[in-house]
Order: structure tokens, then sequence, then C-alpha cells
């Protein structure tokens, strides 16, 4: 399988509120590493350690 160049991705750029969150379009996709998978995620949850990771707790 080949792998995309790059790839969406959501990055936490600072604490704050949502606007803390940044869409990246091109973010370079990982390359893996011997022994490594990559994995593709769809969707995910948000739970309170992210948010208070985010909110600088």
């Amino acid at each position: 399988m080949t792998l995309p160049p790059t790839m969406r991705a959501v990055l936490l750029t600072r604490h704050g509120e949502l606007d803390a969150l940044e869409v990246v379009e091109n973010h370079p996709t990982p390359q893996p590493g011997p022994g490594q998978v990559l994995v593709r995620v769809d969707a995910c949850a948000i739970n309170n350690t992210d948010i208070n990771t985010r909110v600088g707790w």
C-alpha cells in the first residue's frame, strides 16, 4: 500500500478554548519504522483528559 504524503490532522497549538485546535489539511503523514504499523483513524472521541490538556490543567 502506498501512503499519501500528507493527511488531514487536528493539532492542539496552545492552551485555550476550541480556537486552540487547528485543522491542517496537509500535515505530513507519519512514516512507520521497522516493527511499527500506521493505523488509519477515521473518527475519534474527545474525553476529559483531552479537554483538560487543552485548557491547561
